[in-house]
């Protein structure tokens, strides 16, 4: 993707590094956890041993309509047009909604694993949530072994990023050559992902590891502003004036 990785990749927990891996790179290819969101953290690690079983056993809507993997917390996006953004659905648009994204899955594991398995220099980004310091620490070394023993042998490096609230020295010292960790003034709200947060200190983030010197972050990202401001304004008057 980059002169000096491959893959570069978004590992989660939510879509906000996804959007600026995309303003950064003006695009960016898609794998299984781009753009999802994980509910619980220590049950994510686990999928990553497990991607064929993401989606197989168990599957309920959110209450922001969007399709749940019951088994590893893991809520991804449905077609819209297949399934309401917001309010109620049918069974039968259920059912649409999930084979269409369950077909969608199949083609992202697979697309996922071969990328795990490829000797060649993979970088993963992931927003790592305070649940203090102590569970920072044990789900940082639980994730960077997991990724070590699911990818090719000396093939990745891990940035992982915190809210400078959450980061310690300890936590600082489990920095290795391939275990990066970062941090952010703040992590964008859950629900405004896509041009919210500190969007200067990901663009730091980014470029101190990746170092590409003809991005348009900037102006990708006030592109997306320009086009997402309006769009949430006119919905939120919609939702409040407007009955039925």
């Amino acid at each position: 993707m980059n002169n000096k990785y491959d893959y570069v990749m978004s590992l989660g927990f939510n879509c906000e590094v996804s959007f600026r891996l995309t303003d950064y790179f003006n695009e960016i290819s898609t794998y299984l956890y781009s753009w999802c969101g994980e509910l619980d953290r220590d049950l994510f690690v686990e999928s990553l041993s497990h991607m064929d079983s993401i989606f197989k056993n168990g599957v309920s809507v959110t209450e922001e309509n969007l399709l749940n993997c019951d088994t590893f917390q893991i809520k991804f996006h449905p077609r819209h047009e297949l399934f309401p953004a917001v309010g109620e659905y049918t069974q039968q648009q259920f059912e649409e909604a999930k084979e269409e994204l369950d077909n969608r899955l199949s083609h992202l594991k697979e697309k996922t694993k071969k990328a795990f398995k490829s000797e060649k220099k993979k970088l993963f980004f992931i927003k790592v949530e305070d649940k203090g310091e102590q569970s920072n620490i044990e789900y940082i070394q639980k994730l960077y072994s997991t990724l070590k023993k699911n990818c090719a042998e000396n093939s990745i490096t891990l940035v992982c990023t915190l809210e400078k609230k959450a980061l310690t020295k300890s936590i600082k010292d489990l920095e290795t050559e391939d275990l990066l960790i970062r941090s952010i003034y703040c992590f964008a709200p859950i629900k405004h992902t896509d041009v919210f947060g500190d969007v200067i200190g990901w663009y730091k983030v980014i470029n101190g590891v990746v170092q590409e010197k003809n991005n348009k972050y900037f102006s990708n990202l006030l592109k997306r502003e320009w086009n997402t401001l309006p769009g949430k304004v006119i919905y939120r008057i919609k939702r409040t004036f407007i009955k039925g």
